[in-house]
């Protein structure tokens, strides 16, 4: 387990945000910052820059593709890897995000293996925490 690597979660549901919380924590790192929205998490950002941000589409206050949008625009935060993770996967969705140069998109619906995996892809190098046994 790597504990220098940092990753913030930009998810509004509790649901999702303690699932993302319990399998980064178990494979990948402990240093993990959940927040409701992008509203909270950019003083987060102001803070710390994360190695990664874990990010859902659909949000109270402002979406993720607002967010998306104001990150590649800002200096220091443009070249943050992030990761979407939305139920949120429509074609016209996905080809704006893609747009924004993100790593991957994680259906909210994948099971925990396939998230584990999508993640082990961005994070390996990052990580030395070994697979689960899938």
């Amino acid at each position: 387990m790597n504990n220098d690597l940092k990753i913030l979660v930009v998810e509004d549901n509790p649901m999702h945000q303690k699932v993302l919380s319990f399998l980064i924590k178990k494979y990948f790192t402990q240093n993990v910052i959940i927040t409701s929205n992008p509203k909270e998490a950019f003083p987060e950002l102001r803070k710390s820059i994360p190695d990664f941000i874990i990010l859902d589409i659909e949000m109270p206050y402002m979406s993720g593709k607002e967010m998306l949008e104001l990150l590649r625009n800002m200096e220091g935060y443009a070249d943050i890897k992030v990761i979407v993770y939305s139920s949120k996967v429509d074609k016209e969705t996905v080809k704006k995000v893609i747009s924004y140069n993100i790593l991957d998109i994680i259906n909210k619906g994948a099971d925990q293996k396939i998230i584990i995996s999508k993640l082990r892809k961005h994070f390996v190098g990052e990580s030395k925490k070994e697979s689960p046994n899938t």
